[in-house]
């Protein structure tokens, strides 16, 4: 997601607003990649942003995303599991 509104989709703290009051999940978390899979910066949370989400019980990480571009893409580092039993 993108941290700031764009065209019509809502800022990163809206839409993380709008998931915990009707979806309720177990967790919310956002994960920046920096660098993206692309070599550019990721997105740079303010301040004010990392403390709107906090206070909607999300979780928010960095990872590191340095490597070279010929080698996996970002995408392989995130992982969730879950024992529904």
């Amino acid at each position: 997601m993108q941290p700031r509104a764009s065209n019509a989709m809502p800022d990163l703290v809206t839409v993380c607003q709008h998931l915990r009051t009707r979806i309720d999940p177990e967790r919310i978390r956002v994960a920046v990649i920096d660098p993206r899979q692309d070599g550019e910066r990721g997105p740079q949370l303010q301040r004010h942003d990392i403390d709107g989400l906090r206070k909607n019980t999300v979780e928010v990480l960095w990872i590191d995303g340095m490597h070279p571009l010929s080698q996996h893409p970002n995408g392989l580092l995130l992982a969730d599991f879950f024992d529904f039993h």
